[in-house]
Order: structure tokens, then C-alpha cells, then sequence
């Protein structure tokens, strides 16, 4: 995913300069400097600035040459910028989408559904901030959410809070509010944690829905936070994988399903050597289910695991399940795993047919960037 947004932003930058050098060797440009214009001094010294008071009417050789080592350093950037697009895009299109390898600096694919928390300076006193931390922003209704509410700041050493309490808004905050009892203290930080029972969703519809957290101090004042999360049903239940096998260049996995609502579904979901816990690769598969066919298939390509030189037993997990909408106005669909992780058995990589992965889309864009770059 980094990789595809990299080539995105490159391609977006290349094409702004492609633009500024198009521009630059206008003689539109030559003329408004030769009239005054500022041309600003790079640090090789190409650039020069022209006075238009004291400019001679002649015509300028010395501009025109600067415009030309301009047009030069322009064409130069854009080249070294496509090559290294190019290069990227090489690398990427290695691996299928449906594996691509997974680093352990690839946070978004580790945390799936993640709930960013959000510090907010109380209004009595801007010297301590609160943030209600939960465990995930895709809530399933028929899952506990576990509730955390983080306070920091230099005003903590002389204003203490006596009780942190939790409720759903919309909710009666006098009966159905529940306090945060467990406590920790940690380099400043102070930490009320809980768990929100889910028969408190029983009534809220599956939507974006506020969790709001009274916070009482010592000196009877109150503060109030809040933080948004994403109610969810659970449309498809991830039930179990079978056994896994090899096939041609792939490693396949059988998963099962308990279908609540029919519809195309992907999956995602993270595969670790058992052993290590190394990250190897993202899986991203799609296919319809219903309820009577139930099961898909999840594929690795052997390129993706010989990247990674771990032949198994591995662990799948970080389980992100969703449906895509069936018609217009419908919304996106959830689904869920039973358990937070599969074992999936491996094989010598000699079992494998030994082809790369090509895909001959990827080949055509490739030749073409490596054209604009220069590369033979």
C-alpha cells in the first residue's frame, strides 16, 4: 500500500515539473526576464537577475543560456525522478496484490480497524489533557469494547481526578454510565481502563456512534471528552480455515464461513512465520458468499514467501472482513473472525513451480516509465 502511494505522489510531482519545464521554455518567459523579472540565483550561480532600467536593448545571450541551463537541470530532475519511479514500480508489481510481502513498519496493514486517540486540553485548566483510547474504531455489537481514558499534563501534580465514568451518548448517563476502575501511573500519564459491555449497544443502530467520558477531580470540578467509533453487525462470520495446500505457484487456504448476508466480499489479513513472528505477507482475496456457498479461497504467491525465506508452519491474523454494497445506497458490510488467529501449515519451497509472478498490464506501464526514463 506505501509503495502504491509513493508511485502516486511521485507521478502527481513528475507531472508538475514536466509543467514548470514546459513553461520555462516558452519564449514568453526569456522575454518577461529580459523586461525585469527576477530569476532566482540557484546554487550552481545559473541563474541571473536582469535590472529592466539599466538592461541593454541588445538581445540578452547570457539569459538565453541560463534559460537553456535551466531547461537542462529541469529535463535531469524529471529523468532521475522517472527513474525512480520506475524502479519502485519494478519492485512492486514482483508480488501480486492479493500477497504483497509485509514489513513490520507497515502499521496501517498491522492495525486494521485502528482507533487514532485524540489529546484535548480540558477547559478548566489547559495544563492537563484527556483522550479516550479504544481498542479499535470497528466496533462489533456483539463483542465488549475495551474503554481506556488517558490523562497527562504538568497540572496533574496538583489537581488529582477522583473517578472516571463512561456512557454512550444518547444513552441515560445516570443509569447507564459505568466507571473505569482499573488505574495505572506511568511517566506522568494517568490511565483509567475498563470494559463496555455489549448489551449496552442493544439499542443503537449500526452507525457512528460518541462514547463520552466524565471525568471528576478532587476540587469538584467536572470535565467531559468524547470520541466517535463505528457500530457494526456482523455479516459474515470467519468460522475456520482448512487445510492448507500447494498449487502451482500458490499456497492455498481454504476459509470457511457462517453467512448472515449474502454478497462479494474481501478479506485481509496478516500472515507470520509461527516461529519468529516475522511479518511475511498482507492477504487481500475477494469472492462472493452466500450461505450456501460459504467457503473462498485465500492464495500466496511463492514470490512473496521465498521474499521472506520462511517456509512455515505460519500464524494468520489482523482479520479485516467486508462486504461490498450490492446496490446504490447500500452501505459496506462487516464481517468478523471467530478466532483472532489461524495456523496455517507450509511446505518446501521445492514444491512450488519456480515462475515469477508477471502480470503482462504491469509489464506494458513498466516499459513504459522506464521509456520516459531513459532506461534501455
Amino acid at each position: 500500500m506505501k509503495k502504491k502511494r509513493f508511485v502516486i505522489i511521485c507521478l502527481l510531482s513528475t507531472s508538475l515539473l514536466i509543467t514548470v519545464y514546459l513553461k520555462l521554455s516558452s519564449p514568453e518567459i526569456v522575454k518577461r526576464a529580459y523586461e525585469g523579472l527576477v530569476l532566482k540565483q540557484s546554487h550552481d550561480k545559473d541563474f541571473t537577475t536582469i535590472d529592466s532600467k539599466n538592461a541593454p536593448l541588445e538581445s540578452p545571450p547570457k539569459l538565453i543560456k541560463t534559460v537553456h541551463q535551466q531547461d537542462e537541470w529541469v529535463v535531469e530532475g524529471v529523468r532521475r525522478q522517472m527513474t525512480d519511479i520506475s524502479n519502485a514500480y519494478a519492485e512492486n508489481i514482483r508480488y501480486p496484490k492479493y500477497s504483497k510481502p509485509l514489513h513490520a513498519n507497515d502499521w496501517n496493514l498491522l492495525n486494521p480497524r485502528a482507533f487514532i486517540p485524540k489529546a484535548i486540553p480540558l477547559a478548566f485548566d489547559e495544563g492537563i489533557s484527556a483522550a479516550i483510547v479504544l481498542s479499535q474504531y470497528i466496533v462489533s455489537r456483539e463483542d465488549n469494547l475495551e474503554v481506556s481514558v488517558q490523562l497527562s499534563g504538568e497540572s496533574l501534580t496538583r489537581v488529582r481526578p477522583e473517578s472516571v465514568l463512561v456512557y454512550l451518548s444518547g444513552q441515560d448517563q445516570v443509569n447507564d454510565a459505568f466507571e473505569l476502575r482499573s488505574y495505572v501511573s506511568h511517566k506522568g500519564v494517568l490511565t483509567y481502563s475498563g470494559v463496555l459491555d455489549k448489551s449496552k449497544f442493544d439499542d443503537l443502530d449500526d452507525s457512528e456512534t460518541m462514547i463520552v467520558a466524565e471525568i471528576h477531580f478532587e476540587n469538584e470540578v467536572q470535565a467531559n471528552v468524547s470520541a466517535a467509533f463505528k457500530l457494526v453487525g456482523t455479516d459474515a462470520l470467519l468460522t475456520r480455515l482448512g487445510s492448507s495446500y500447494v498449487e502451482d505457484a500458490h499456497l492455498i487456504v481454504p476459509a470457511h464461513f457462517d453467512v448472515a448476508t449474502a454478497g462479494y466480499y474481501r478479506v485481509e489479513a496478516n500472515l507470520f512465520d509461527a516461529a519468529s513472528q516475522t511479518p511475511i505477507s498482507h492477504l487481500n482475496s475477494a469472492f462472493v458468499l452466500s450461505k450456501r456457498e460459504n467457503s473462498g479461497l485465500l492464495k500466496i504467491h511463492a514470490s512473496t514467501l521465498r521474499s521472506k525465506g520462511l517456509v512455515g508452519p505460519y500464524i494468520l491474523r489482523d482479520f479485516n472482513i467486508t462486504r461490498g454494497p450490492s446496490r446504490p445506497g447500500d452501505k459496506t458490510g462487516y464481517g468478523k473472525s471467530e478466532k483472532p488467529s489461524f495456523t496455517v501449515q507450509g511446505f518446501d519451497f521445492s514444491l512450488y513451480s519456480q515462475e515469477s509472478y508477471e502480470d503482462p498490464k504491469n509489464q506494458q506501464r513498466l516499459e513504459f516509465l522506464q521509456k520516459m526514463a531513459g532506461i534501455d
